[in-house]
């Protein structure tokens, strides 16, 4: 591998969880500090939503970590496709890998019931059987700053 792909492959990989294609955790903090610098600078609101996969352990244990692994990459897949229909469309959202079995979004301009509209809608869409007829749920958790 060259010096350029290599050093481009190490830099994907501290940006983007390999499993989700979201934004590592570290990553995704600073993302989520700089947007706390520019809200208060400029009287932005923006919003955060935790979204942790109920039982991911349980299923890990008893059909895989294969299994989870997609459940948890299913749940990264739902939120983009959510972002993608008419209602949200126009939604700034940046998806973070929050731990083993939590993502994070981060939503700028993004005011608290907007917010919480899009969290309720992505906690009906998860819990959709997926094509194997396997469905997970999750418990969202969402919070706001205020201009």
């Amino acid at each position: 591998m060259s010096g350029s792909l290599e050093s481009s492959a190490i830099r994907r990989l501290a940006v983007r969880d390999s499993l989700t294609n979201a934004f590592t955790r570290p990553y995704f903090l600073n993302l989520l500090a700089a947007e706390a610098r520019f809200a208060l600078d400029m009287g932005k609101p923006f919003a955060v939503c935790l979204i942790d996969v109920d039982q991911l352990r349980k299923v890990n244990e008893h059909a895989g970590i294969t299994r989870g692994d997609s459940l948890l990459a299913g749940v990264a897949e739902t939120v983009r496709s959510t972002l993608d229909r008419p209602q949200w469309h126009n939604l700034r959202c940046l998806l973070g890998r929050y731990d083993g079995d939590s993502l994070m979004l981060l939503l700028p301009g993004c005011r608290l019931q907007r917010a919480e509209a899009f969290a309720h809608t992505l906690r009906k869409r998860i819990a959709q059987p997926d094509d194997d007829g396997y469905s997970v749920t999750a418990s969202l958790a969402v919070a706001a700053f205020k201009a």
